[in-house]
């Protein structure tokens, strides 16, 4: 929160200089805010560790001590695997500027929106799943594994599949509320959007490789998650260069193979899932899917995917007769964003309202229970689902 509120505050104090000297105390005001995220940390750390160690254990550190040896692999992976997304990042704008001139801002943009649903939900979840997943391996406890990884598939599933649907709905009202002022024209419009579609194919396999991923580090099985990344950035490469030189896409495109690539990944995951581990406490291999996935969640998955479907269906149709910009554009139909704020927000409002009412709709209609305990219908749906 400290680091947000410094460059806001940033922006709000000199929002009047020229462009070019607001850009470099932006940049100060970002490194400003980074030193003081880090001491923030740094001293709340220090209280704690003061509390288990010694004022001079601390100032002589032991730095290859046995744990720390313990460290050195695992620590080595996930660089491996976070380096190789940084440079598929990296890539994706280089071949983004071959696809178009403006292609890395407009992904650039749209990664902005696509990011919302991911750190809010996806992070949020893989993070939580870790430690009760690290428990249960811990005490040989496969049931609650089991049940602990099925409940954040579901959660995931539910929020994120919500969140795609949204993107492809109501993305276009959004990047036009958020963005469209100076220089974002039109043009941006439709091409962050187009972009924006590209990244929501693969939202939800983003976020199962996320989780997914915390079921082999609660095993300490760094290895096949690191793989896995990096086979998918290379075949990221391998899609973005048949997209841009072979069928001369547009940027879009990289959003597209970088949602293929995360299904790759996911798929390359849930392979080795299913091959490799081992039940707890014997030497039996899970090779049966459903040992690992409990028989009704795919049941629950259908629920929850026929909801939202009859609600994008319901959204698009009311959207239609109201000629709301976002659905227009979406059927390729004629088509104006509007320009002031207070129109931007009325028609971002109305579409989002639509759907996401039509959402709890149709999931009452069809027992979607995870959609369903998102929401205040909770109580009323226990009542008709029991």
């Amino acid at each position: 929160m400290a680091f947000n509120l410094i460059w806001i505050f940033s922006c709000i104090i000199f929002r009047n200089l020229i462009d070019e000297k607001f850009v470099y105390v932006l940049a100060t005001s970002i490194v400003f805010a980074f030193f003081f995220q880090y001491f923030t940390t740094a001293f709340s750390s220090f209280k704690i560790i003061s509390k288990e160690l010694k004022i001079s254990e601390i100032l002589k550190p032991k730095l290859f001590t046995s744990d720390i040896k313990k460290l050195i692999k695992p620590i080595f992976l996930s660089i491996l695997g976070i380096g190789a997304v940084q440079i598929n990042s990296a890539l994706d704008a280089a071949f983004a500027i071959f696809a178009e001139k403006s292609g890395p801002a407009y992904l650039w943009y749209a990664i902005r929106v696509y990011q919302l649903p991911l750190a809010l939900f996806g992070i949020a979840i893989s993070s939580a799943i870790l430690p009760p997943l690290a428990r249960a391996y811990k005490l040989d406890d496969f049931q609650n594994f089991k049940r602990f990884l099925n409940l954040a598939f579901l959660k995931s599933f539910s929020l994120m599949l919500i969140s795609s649907f949204a993107l492809i709905l109501i993305g276009p009202s959004l990047i036009n509320l958020l963005f469209a002022r100076g220089a974002f024209k039109l043009d941006a419009i439709i091409n962050t959007s187009y972009s924006l579609f590209g990244y929501s194919i693969g939202l939800l396999f983003a976020t199962f490789v996320m989780i997914i991923s915390q079921a082999f580090y609660a095993k300490k099985e760094y290895f096949i998650p690191t793989i896995a990344s990096i086979s998918s950035v290379f075949f990221n490469i391998l899609l973005n260069s048949i997209f841009i030189f072979v069928f001369h896409m547009k940027s879009a495109s990289v959003a597209i193979a970088t949602s293929i690539s995360a299904i790759l990944n996911f798929l390359i995951l849930n392979y080795f899932l299913k091959k490799k581990f081992t039940k707890f406490g014997t030497s039996e291999n899970l090779t049966n899917f459903e040992k690992i996935y409990e028989k009704d969640i795919f049941k629950k998955f259908f629920k929850i995917f026929i909801s939202l479907i009859c609600a994008s269906g319901f959204t698009i149709l009311i959207g239609y007769f109201i000629k709301n910009p976002s659905i227009y554009f979406l059927l390729n139909k004629d088509f104006v964003f509007p320009t002031s704020f207070l129109d931007k927000l009325y028609s971002f409002f109305i579409i989002s309202t639509i759907y996401l009412t039509s959402t709890f709709f149709f999931a009452y209609i069809f027992k979607a229970k995870e959609i369903l305990d998102l929401n205040f219908l909770k109580n009323i749906s226990k009542k008709s689902l029991t």
